[in-house]
């Protein structure tokens, strides 16, 4: 009778002999299961850099002598790529053969009386040798020391985006939404067709950047929060303000991704009385396969940095000490931006 009850638990325990071939409990019904296959991921260059220089030694050309229009695609287009480590890459722009197609459009945008946004011509542009490089600031009210970006580089001086014209003082630097409509701004678009991206991929970006700023933190931070969320553009919260976004199109208005700035690399108003210092990276992913193109939808398709809030002229201090006697503005490292150089991966 054991052997039996044995015989019949092992008969139960046995699985049937089906030589090692599993069998699929769907099968019967006339159902297959097929695991589903990712699209293979596009050949090319999976890292590109963006140096913001004019010239051949740079991704930009010479600019429009009144700059850019603030208006989305009419921005200084990079017309010159480079491996991450800096060597040519691709040359001529989107219609160059060897231009890395994911990458459809990288601009910027120039000051001067196109730009609607910000009209000053000395305030968003690259840096001249016989201006921004001989630049001298009174930090501390005695001493001038430079103050100045290196020449090409494409820098923002704060005092040139604030002070307006003498006369109807209509070329002050507007605050930006982060839309189409800023004009000082980096703006990088994608193509998220599956030839150039696969859906599954996203972009790693490291921003090389000076950030410069006459006043320093508020002692009690707590005054920067509003409804418990942190708000930079409030009164006495930081000099300037860059947010980035990420977007479908160019005109949409989202809630910024990430801040930019604050945190600055260097304060005017300190015990050192120097500035314009520091230079660092900042790296954060552009997380495209969250929202990848389907049923119609473009998906994400870029990136924009913005310049959302500036330091206005009449700042306590501030043209006495980022208008030295030795050049009367660009002052981009007494406050303001320096961008070196932008850097994307696809991971």
């Amino acid at each position: 009778m054991f052997g039996a009850l044995a015989c019949g638990l092992s008969a139960c325990l046995t699985p049937p002999n089906d030589g090692g071939t599993a069998t699929n409990p769907r099968a019967s019904q006339g159902t297959q299961v097929v695991a589903p296959v990712a699209p293979p991921i596009p050949a090319g260059a999976r890292g590109v850099r963006v140096i913001f220089k004019s010239g051949p030694n740079g991704s930009f050309d010479v600019p429009p002598p009144n700059g850019t229009v603030n208006a989305a695609g009419s921005g200084l287009k990079a017309m010159r790529l480079f491996t991450p480590s800096g060597l040519d890459l691709a040359s001529g722009g989107y219609a160059s053969a060897a231009w890395p197609k994911w990458i459809k459009n990288v601009e910027i945008g120039i000051s001067g009386t196109n730009n609607l946004a910000a009209q000053d011509p000395n305030c968003a542009r690259f840096a001249l040798p016989a201006e921004d490089t001989s630049a001298q600031c009174n930090f501390d009210g005695v001493t001038s020391r430079p103050c100045g970006a290196s020449s090409g580089l494409f820098r923002i001086s704060e005092y040139d985006c604030g002070r307006g014209t003498a006369a109807t003082n209509t070329s002050i630097a507007g605050d930006g939404p982060g839309n189409d409509n800023d004009g000082i701004y980096l703006r990088v678009q994608f193509d998220r067709a599956a030839a150039m991206l696969a859906p599954s991929e996203n972009i790693m970006a490291v921003l090389e950047y000076s950030a410069a700023a006459v006043n320093s933190a508020p002692v009690d931070p707590t005054t920067c929060f509003t409804g418990g969320r942190f708000a930079p553009q409030s009164a006495g919260c930081a000099d300037m303000v860059w947010q980035i976004y990420m977007k479908h199109q160019a005109s949409d208005l989202y809630q910024p991704y990430l801040m930019l700035v604050p945190p600055m690399f260097s304060y005017v108003n300190s015990a050192v009385g120097e500035s314009g210092l520091g230079v660092g990276t900042k790296q954060f992913i552009v997380p495209l396969a969250s929202d990848a193109p389907m049923n119609g939808s473009s998906g994400l398709t870029e990136i924009q940095l913005s310049r959302v809030k500036g330091l206005p002229i009449s700042t306590p201090g501030f043209q006495t000490k980022c208008n030295g006697a030795a050049a009367a503005a660009n002052s981009a490292l007494c406050a303001g931006m320096v961008f070196y150089s932008l850097t994307l991966y696809r991971i």
